[in-house]
């Protein structure tokens, strides 16, 4: 009994030491795209999102508001927990 209760330990610290360096990988793509885009942004916000529509497609999505906008219309940056960035906003 005790050898499953130290693997699922294990199981349970080795999963958050991945998760913990693909947030830090995903972040760091995320504030570059945010350094290119021309406009003002408040800080970044990020939540790890299991599926996205009907599609199981787990990433990180940073969010930021427009500084200059009174829409409440949202910068979003979709990055896949690898660090590939998967959608971000066009600049105009």
């Amino acid at each position: 009994m005790k050898k499953i209760i130290i693997l699922f330990l294990i199981i349970f610290i080795i999963i958050g030491i991945l998760l913990f360096l693909s947030y830090s990988i995903a972040k760091g793509r995320a504030e570059e795209v945010a350094k290119r885009f021309p406009g003002n942004l408040s800080p970044l916000k990020s939540h790890l999102v299991l599926s996205i529509g009907n599609d199981f497609k787990p990433c990180w999505i940073f969010q930021a508001e427009y500084n200059d906008l009174l829409t409440g219309s949202t910068f979003d940056v979709y990055i896949t927990l690898f660090g590939k960035v998967f959608k971000k906003p066009k600049f105009t």
